[in-house]
């Protein structure tokens, strides 16, 4: 895609869709409008993939997600609303933006805390999958991708760019990034160095194809016994499903649905939370 059909900026200055509304006083119902601008699906460029998601599954590179104010008295504030335009502008496929680095959030969307009109936003969401995910009708999403925000980001990944993906509790300084299989088998980079050893937080990395990779952060599961290389390797299966068959130019959900429920999480002893898998 040629650059004068294509936004970039810079992974730093892109910002949350979801967006502060609710002020001091807690949630607020949102205007029809601002509902319509959170379902409006994005489409964005990471390393040569086309990517369409809602506004709403986006979240900032550099602040975890964090959520901005309508105010426009700071510099952030300004830098915000600017960048709010350009997700607008990006929701033709010509005007995607083109990032090296994309964060993404999946969640209960309809949840009341953030948007109190679950039922009406959720029905303006184009994709099956975000639908579903809005309101619960697939519970094997959920189960099967990271309760934590993940990254896209393009592999192999740029010297200067790998501190502001693992900071610097991860690979000491010069130390060569590891090569990943082709075949989407995901490995733990390193342990955290801010975590602790009754709790240890693993940075993990699957290779989606020969130029996309996602990394997240993971633990050992005691509840269930799932371990943490266990773990990267069953979430990074459902984060390759995710990118291929939902988020690309065409969505099979059916085939995702079906893949989502292979790669649940373990159930806890009894549980019973599988309602729409076989």
């Amino acid at each position: 895609m040629s650059a004068s059909v294509t936004t970039r900026v810079s992974a730093g200055f892109f910002v949350s869709a979801l967006l502060l509304l609710t002020g001091c006083g807690g949630p607020r119902d949102l205007t029809e409008e601002q509902l319509a601008e959170l379902a409006q699906d994005v489409h964005v460029r990471v390393a040569d993939h086309t990517l369409v998601l809602p506004r709403v599954a986006v979240r900032n590179p550099g602040a975890g997600g964090q959520r901005f104010s309508l105010a426009t008295n700071t510099a952030e504030d300004v830098a915000a609303d600017a960048a709010r335009q350009r997700l607008r502008d990006a929701s033709a496929p010509a005007a995607a933006l083109e990032l090296p680095r994309l964060n993404i959030l999946i969640q209960h969307y309809g949840w009341e805390e953030y948007i109190p009109q679950s039922q009406a936003f959720c029905s303006q969401l184009r994709r099956q999958w975000s639908r579903a995910l809005c309101n619960n009708a697939s519970p094997a999403l959920i189960q099967a991708l990271s309760n934590n925000e993940f990254s896209l980001l393009a592999w192999p990944l740029a010297p200067e760019v790998r501190a502001s993906v693992w900071g610097a509790n991860c690979l000491p300084a010069g130390q060569a990034l590891p090569d990943l299989p082709v075949d989407g088998q995901a490995i733990i980079l390193c342990r955290l160095s801010s975590s602790s050893k009754e709790n240890p937080l693993f940075h993990a990395v699957v290779r989606i194809d020969e130029s996309l990779a996602a990394t997240w952060v993971v633990w050992p599961e005691a509840k269930t016994g799932e371990t943490a290389a266990a773990k990267a390797q069953r979430e990074g299966q459902a984060m390759i499903a995710l990118v291929q068959l939902g988020l690309g130019p065409e969505e099979d959900f059916a085939r995702l649905h079906q893949r989502m429920c292979q790669l649940q999480r373990p159930a806890a002893k009894g549980s019973s939370d599988r309602p729409d898998c076989p």
